[in-house]
């Protein structure tokens, strides 16, 4: 028994190593695919980036600001509550200097049971032009995103990119980071040998009404609470095609204190918890759930039985991982920033933060309303 704990630190090395591999050998092989020039894809002028909009973060008319700078072709359809004073006023404010590409379209409070983001994009939909970009409010995509992912949509219905998180001040915004950062390449990229994508990221994905309409529309999804996995799925049922590409985007977020931080995390792992209950492969459970988990059992293990040494095993392992994937990310994705302490501490209360959304997954509070979930339904 003594030798168990042992066991699982090798077990963990061989499929964290193995993910890292997965994600390097995928992201090449996107690349590869992908090769095609921006003028390939067409004019991006035939893009509306839909964005619904909420008033709070401080740093909402920055990232406004540089979406509209850094896509000059692009429309701008900003969906903001009738309500949000503030979001109105940030919004109009920027509209009015560019008055021929943004428009603004203010919504009515979102009915019960239904997701609140979901609401404000079928209301914008029919203001889009063909191609439509969903983009939250919290994201900045770098300049050429969009005109690289018209041209996967050359090959596919929908693409979608990955995010990597700017830390803010404070610890929670910097946890957040580690959590975001540490994890997104390695759970994005491994699986994309074993079949299309079981999901897409939220954050940005860009894609046509024609294909939206094959899928349903918002509305499929509109009682969701998980929306990105929901659309995912809808698309895959409906036989349209998801590219997950290599276009990074940042991600800021004001994260102010511990109860923020929890309520974020909460959310994300409720998210995570309803992909995995309906979605889950023996691929996904081998290269994602179990490399996530085997730690916190190996160091349960290892105490249990009396291996300290073993225990020290799983702390040195778990550190390796960090410090190999930021060295893959460092080639890959040179922009993200590597905080060796937060992502280290990030993969420690993973396990914890799971067990706690399976355990209080029936609410979650999400844009300031709290919304109480039923089988994955907002009710």
């Amino acid at each position: 028994m003594r030798r168990t704990g042992w066991w699982l630190v090798a077990a963990y090395t061989v499929l964290t190593g193995v993910r890292i591999g997965l994600s390097v050998r995928n992201w090449r092989r996107v690349e590869q695919v992908s090769t095609r020039s921006t003028d390939e894809a067409g004019s991006t002028e035939q893009v509306t980036v839909l964005q619904p909009i909420l008033a709070g973060d401080p740093e909402l008319p920055r990232l406004l600001g540089d979406n509209v700078a850094g896509h000059p072709d692009a429309r701008f359809l900003w969906l903001v509550d009738a309500d949000d004073t503030a979001g109105r006023a940030i919004c109009e404010r920027l509209a009015a200097a560019h008055a021929d590409r943004i428009e603004v379209l203010l919504c009515p409070p979102c009915p019960p049971r239904t997701n609140p983001k979901v609401f404000k994009l079928a209301l914008g939909l029919p203001h889009c032009t063909q191609f439509v970009a969903v983009l939250d409010d919290d994201t900045v995509l770098p300049p050429g995103a969009l005109a690289r992912a018209r041209a996967a949509l050359a090959d596919a219905d929908l693409a979608t990119g990955l995010p990597w998180y700017r830390p803010g001040a404070g610890p929670w915004s910097a946890l957040v980071a580690g959590f975001v950062n540490g994890n997104a390449l390695i759970s994005y990229f491994p699986l994309l040998g074993f079949g299309p994508p079981a999901s897409i990221n939220g954050m940005f994905y860009l894609t046509s009404r024609t294909a939206l309409a094959r899928a349903g529309g918002f509305e499929a999804i509109m009682d969701r609470v998980c929306d990105d996995f929901e659309l995912a799925r809808e698309f895959r049922r409906h036989g349209l095609r998801i590219a997950q590409t290599t276009i990074t985007h940042q991600v800021s977020t004001e994260v102010p204190d511990a109860a923020a931080y929890a309520r974020l995390m909460h959310r994300w792992m409720v998210f995570a918890s309803r992909l995995l209950s309906r979605s889950l492969t023996a691929p996904m459970a081998v290269l994602v759930v179990l490399p996530s988990a085997l730690p916190a059992v190996a160091v349960g293990v290892a105490v249990a039985t009396g291996s300290f040494g073993a225990a020290a095993g799983v702390f040195a392992a778990v550190a390796a991982k960090v410090l190999a994937s930021q060295a893959v990310r460092s080639r890959l994705t040179p922009e993200v920033p590597r905080r060796f302490a937060a992502e280290y501490l990030a993969d420690w209360l993973l396990p914890v933060q799971s067990a706690l959304a399976l355990l209080l997954s029936r609410r979650i509070n999400w844009r300031g309303r709290r919304l109480r979930i039923v089988r994955g339904r907002l009710a």
